[in-house]
């Protein structure tokens, strides 16, 4: 399994509650999603309120930033090559972006270009990752600001063109083939071997504005999450950040059906309460159950960037969010049967409790950590560690 061989490979690592992505083309192109934890910031907590100290703490930070870096140069990623033709950095939150910095400094890779949302590297803080981006960065190409909302197509404040033809191999367009239209690429990953099955890689959103009528109970750097879309032959996979119910509404008004049926899909925002829309499910509102996202892009699998150990403050992955994959109807649902698979989460119960100074039983929400079984192909980080997906041309 090495790097330009032809085949796919997808890593998702291991970064407690975290997101870092690394994907191998098969043209040997290297696209890097993300780097950061939030194991800085939070209390290990396994439910059972036991913390950890703070060497502990250090410990397996540091573990985290070597399994990036192991997983980053292994012999199906960079290995000799040192060079990442497309970083993109979703959203300007710690645990996307705190540990770029110190994952890439000692070996110093080429990044050709950058892609973020948030209109400015400036407010990318945590672990002073847009700073060297900016200034200290081997950056050979351009950092663009990528803006494709309700307002418009634009990276660095410029609207993109559309391509000339369904076979332009030109990145910073739009695609005008059918099952692209309107995706802007930023990667040609396509290998030069006779019959070998096309791979591009697009930006769907970036910088999505809040909808009047749709609630997600997140912020603006959430919801304007960089949103990457990787198609090999007929199969796509989709990085999500964090994205939430309204970046989902922006995804599904925008690209239709050009979008059903993904092969896989990293749930928005660590499988929180924030993401994840689906019509088929009960407990949500109209105007979120109407966008039905989980339903329109119907997976046949499904990954979660997150640890329930990193804290009972996120209590992340959420039940309730799993549960929008797994309810889908069986008729049409596309996930894979995974029998006797469990995820670790955490759910939520209403549950009587004394009111000391009313004297009174009083109904509360009581979040709880459980394993849960799921019996699909919906794995968490957390569980598994690095989680790889590879593909080669005949499976495409």
């Amino acid at each position: 399994m090495s790097r330009g061989n032809g085949n796919l490979y997808i890593s998702f690592v291991s970064m407690g509650q975290g997101d870092c992505t690394v994907v191998s083309l098969p043209n040997g192109k290297i696209l890097m999603i993300d780097c950061g934890t939030a194991r800085w910031n939070t209390d290990y907590n396994t439910g059972r309120d036991r913390s950890q100290s703070r060497d502990d703490q250090l410990t397996q930070i540091r573990q985290l930033r070597q399994g990036v870096i192991d997983t980053l140069y292994a012999d199906r990623h960079l290995h000799n090559y040192n060079k990442i033709d497309a970083l993109v950095m979703t959203h300007p939150d710690k645990d996307h972006c705190n540990e770029l910095f110190s994952v890439l400094f000692e070996k110093g890779p080429e990044i050709v270009n950058v892609y973020y949302s948030y209109q400015d590297l400036a407010r990318y803080t945590e672990g002073g990752a847009g700073s060297w981006l900016t200034n200290f960065a081997n950056v050979t190409g351009q950092r663009y600001a990528v803006a494709i909302n309700q307002e418009g197509v634009r990276l660095n404040g410029n609207d993109v063109a559309n391509a000339t033809n369904s076979g332009d191999g030109a990145i910073h367009r739009k695609s005008v083939d059918p099952t692209t239209m309107g995706f802007v690429k930023i990667l040609q990953g396509t290998d030069s071997g006779r019959g070998a099955k096309p791979c591009e890689v697009f930006l769907l959103a970036g910088d999505v504005k809040e909808y009047q009528n749709v609630r997600d109970k997140s912020d603006a750097k959430n919801r304007g999450s960089v949103v990457t879309l990787i198609v090999f032959g007929n199969q796509k996979f989709m990085i999500c950040g964090d994205a939430t119910f309204n970046t989902e509404k922006f995804l599904k008004d925008t690209y239709g059906d050009t979008l059903k049926n993904l092969e896989l899909i990293q749930m928005g925002h660590h499988g929180s309460l924030t993401s994840s829309s689906c019509s088929t499910f009960h407990d949500l509102e109209p105007a979120v159950k109407s966008i039905g996202f989980v339903n329109h892009v119907n997976p046949r699998g499904a990954v979660i960037s997150a640890a329930v150990d990193s804290g009972s403050s996120l209590k992340l992955p959420r039940y309730e969010t799993i549960q929008k994959y797994s309810t889908l109807p069986e008729a049409t649902r596309r996930l894979i049967p995974r029998p006797g698979n469990t995820i670790d989460c955490w759910w939520t119960t209403m549950e009587r409790q004394p009111n000391k100074k009313r004297k009174k039983m009083r109904r509360v929400l009581v979040s709880h950590y459980e394993q849960k079984d799921v019996d699909l192909e919906i794995v968490a980080t957390g569980k598994l560690g690095t989680i790889e997906y590879d593909r080669s041309n005949a499976d495409v």
